[in-house]
């Protein structure tokens, strides 16, 4: 049997999870019917192939991951801060936190994509045009 704990727990992680999820799969469907049958981005020249469920688990185990952090280690080490340290010290955290998901994110994804080794030179010029790269623009 789960305890009182456990299972309170694992309910504050739900929205952690189907949350990331779903607006991934929205994110999915309208860069799909933007792009099209377009082979890559405009702006970086990355490869495009659309994909539905590989993004959405993805953000839905890193939302989760991210959840996990949340309840178990921040919530107790900002109990004693003021309301304005939470905020910029969690939005600082967020922002690397999602940076570093989404840089491995691209990184696996390339790989499958390629069919090459994660350190390979393509894979790294793509992670760096994906990096360096925040402004899309039209060619």
């Amino acid at each position: 049997m789960i305890s009182y704990r456990n299972k309170r727990i694992l309910l504050q992680l739900i929205p952690f999870g189907v949350i990331p999820f779903v607006f991934s799969i929205v994110y999915s469907l309208l860069e799909k019917g933007i792009l099209g049958d377009y082979p890559s981005y405009p702006s970086t020249g990355n490869p495009y192939n659309f994909q539905l469920l590989v993004p959405a688990t993805l953000s839905m185990l890193v939302g989760i991951v991210l959840g996990t952090m949340e309840i178990l280690y921040l919530s107790k080490w900002f109990q004693e801060r003021s309301f304005a340290r939470k905020i910029i010290l969690k939005s600082i955290i967020y922002l690397l936190s999602l940076v570093v998901a989404s840089l491995i994110i691209n990184i696996l994804i390339s790989t499958l994509e390629l069919r090459v080794s994660p350190f390979d030179k393509q894979v790294r010029d793509i992670a760096i045009a994906f990096l360096s790269n925040l402004a899309p623009h039209t060619c």
